[in-house]
């Protein structure tokens, strides 16, 4: 249990806090190295890559396209095509090169505080998730 080893032993481990947003989404905040702006994402264990964005919003963002298209399945199992980037990110404290999904098809107008972003499971795979729906915390920790 290196998790409990490191509470005995008093060791800070990464971790990333996020809410349960108004419409019952697990929301994380994603910085960006560098920059003041960052980005709203929702926490989706039903997407087993990193980062999905529409193509628009990674433009805005600094993600251009690697000009690779490639197919994926998204909801309700409907193939789409995609265009694929690769971006840095802090997560976990750390500055982190991700694989990241644009979405081609148009997007709807949002809200200023709405998640423009999926973070799948690939981003998952050593920390541990804490989703708390009744008291409206999310946390994704280190181990």
């Amino acid at each position: 249990m290196k998790w409990a080893a490191a509470l005995c032993l008093g060791v800070a481990l990464p971790s990333l806090i996020g809410n349960v947003n108004d419409r019952g989404r697990p929301v994380v905040r994603i910085e960006l190295p560098g920059r003041d702006t960052g980005f709203l994402a929702v926490v989706d264990t039903g997407f087993n890559g990193q980062l999905f964005l529409a193509a628009d919003d990674a433009g805005a963002l600094g993600m251009p396209s690697t000009g690779l298209r490639s197919s994926a399945e998204v909801a309700g199992g409907v193939r789409q095509q995609v265009d694929e980037a690769i971006a840095v990110i802090m997560w976990m404290g750390r500055e982190r090169r991700v694989e990241v999904l644009l979405d081609l098809d148009r997007q709807q107008p949002k809200r200023a505080d709405d998640p423009i972003a999926l973070v799948g499971t690939r981003l998952l795979s050593s920390p541990m998730l804490l989703i708390d729906f009744t008291a409206g915390t999310v946390e994704i920790e280190g181990r």
